[in-house]
C-alpha cells in the first residue's frame, strides 16, 4: 500500500467513523483531525469521490531559474568534449564561444545530467568515444 493510498484510507475511515457515531466532533477527536479538515474531506468526497481525496501538491517548479535548452545542450556537449575542465574553466571557455552561463549554472546543468564529478564526466566521455570507433 502506497503512502497516497494510506492517506485516502485514513480520510475514508474518518468519514465512516463519523457516519457510524453520528457525531463529527467525537470522530475527529478519535482520529486526530480537526472539524475543519473533516468538512473539507467530506466536501471533496461528495464532489469527486475517492479520486478527490488524493493529496494535491501545491508546489510549482521554479523554471524561471533554468537556462534555456540551447545553453544546456551547449554545456553538455562542451563537457563531453572536455571532461577535465572544472566549472570556472568551462564557464570561461563557453563564454568565449558566445554561450553565457555562470559557474553555478554550469554546476546545475551538470547535476541535472549526472555530470557533477570528474569521474562521472570521464566515464560518460569514455562511453561516448567507445561508440565512435
Amino acid at each position: 500500500m502506497t503512502t497516497a493510498e494510506k492517506l485516502i484510507k485514513s480520510k475514508m475511515n474518518l468519514l465512516d467513523l463519523a457516519a457510524y457515531l453520528k457525531n463529527v466532533s467525537e470522530a475527529c477527536r478519535v482520529m486526530g483531525y480537526s472539524r475543519d479538515t473533516f468538512y473539507r474531506v467530506k466536501k471533496a468526497y461528495e464532489e469527486g469521490g475517492m479520486e478527490a481525496l488524493k493529496e494535491k501538491s501545491l508546489r510549482k517548479p521554479n523554471i524561471k531559474n533554468r537556462v534555456s535548452e540551447e545553453v544546456e545542450g551547449a554545456v553538455v556537449a562542451f563537457t563531453l568534449e572536455e571532461p577535465a575542465f572544472g566549472q570556472k574553466r568551462a564557464s570561461d571557455t563557453l563564454r568565449q564561444r558566445g554561450v553565457f552561463i555562470s559557474l553555478a549554472g554550469v554546476r546545475c546543468v551538470w547535476l541535472r545530467h549526472g555530470l557533477e564529478t570528474f569521474a562521472k564526466r570521464l566515464k560518460r566521455w569514455s562511453a561516448g568515444t567507445a561508440h565512435s570507433y
